[in-house]
């Protein structure tokens, strides 16, 4: 006689585990042991010409330009390399593109080169870009400009200026931007401190007439003048019940009526009699 057992229940084969603090993963003591990540980023130019942000992740190795840990990748280099600046103490970003000679030469950044840079007095920098002629003058051999005047870089005011107002400031004392310098001289180039004085707009036209070196513009000296003194006359000794109206002449000759009207009664070329 058989005897029949009753059926098991089917059930899977895993039986699901209850989550509990010992089957939580652990941590790596070697991932445990690595400093924190330090980011650096960077503006560089790639291959494409773009600006791309570059960023160096900090591992546990050291490269061998900036001796910062971590700063190779998975035997990679990174895109820039960092040191601190012994002046403000902040980080000296440098991309690996560049050289490394030229890195290990820096120091500081190139603002506070500039600041700790010893500034060369006015003075000197003045005294020694002249050249002293047989009338005293203290001809500039530096920079001319196109008016004839010498010009430079001035340290007090951080500014380009021209040269006898450097020297002035330098050697005499502070003018104001209304102030005008003047040479007695009348030698441009010159600034030698005793062949200048100061003064105004009115007493620089002043000196400049009394000098000759200033001369007004007028008729056929004017850039854009139509007419010659010799039309002038010719127009004004015209009979126009014979030659016709201003207004034809000016169009025969090529010329505005406004122009010809205006030579023609005296409102313009006063000048020529």
């Amino acid at each position: 006689m058989s005897v029949s057992a009753s059926p098991k229940p089917i059930t899977s084969a895993v039986a699901p585990m209850a989550r509990s603090e010992s089957n939580r993963p652990t941590v790596s003591p070697f991932r445990s042991a690595q400093p924190p990540i330090e980011k650096y980023t960077t503006r560089a130019r790639n291959g494409s010409g773009r600006n791309t942000t570059s960023i160096c992740l900090a591992r546990r190795t050291s490269c061998g330009a900036c001796r910062r840990t971590g700063c190779v990748i998975g035997g990679s280099m990174p895109r820039v390399h960092s040191k601190p600046c012994i002046v403000c103490g902040e980080s000296i970003i440098w991309p690996v593109t560049r050289s490394r000679v030229q890195f290990a030469k820096v120091k500081t950044h190139k603002r506070c080169h500039w600041a700790l840079r010893p500034r060369r007095p006015v003075k000197v920098y003045l005294i020694g870009n002249v050249k002293i002629d047989s009338n005293g003058c203290w001809l500039w051999q530096a920079a001319i400009n196109d008016s004839g005047y010498g010009c430079g870089y001035d340290n007090t005011t951080k500014r380009h200026d021209t040269a006898h107002r450097m020297s002035w400031r330098a050697f005499r004392g502070a003018i104001t931007s209304e102030q005008h310098v003047l040479h007695k001289c009348d030698v441009r180039p010159c600034i030698n401190p005793n062949h200048l004085f100061l003064g105004n707009a009115t007493i620089n036209n002043t000196d400049m007439d009394a000098k000759g070196r200033r001369r007004a513009l007028r008729g056929e000296d004017l850039p854009g003048s139509k007419l010659t003194e010799a039309l002038v006359r010719d127009l004004r000794g015209r009979d126009y019940s014979i030659w016709g109206s201003l207004s034809s002449t000016a169009r025969n000759l090529g010329l505005d009526v406004q122009t010809v009207r205006r030579a023609v009664n005296g409102e313009t070329w006063k000048h020529v009699k």
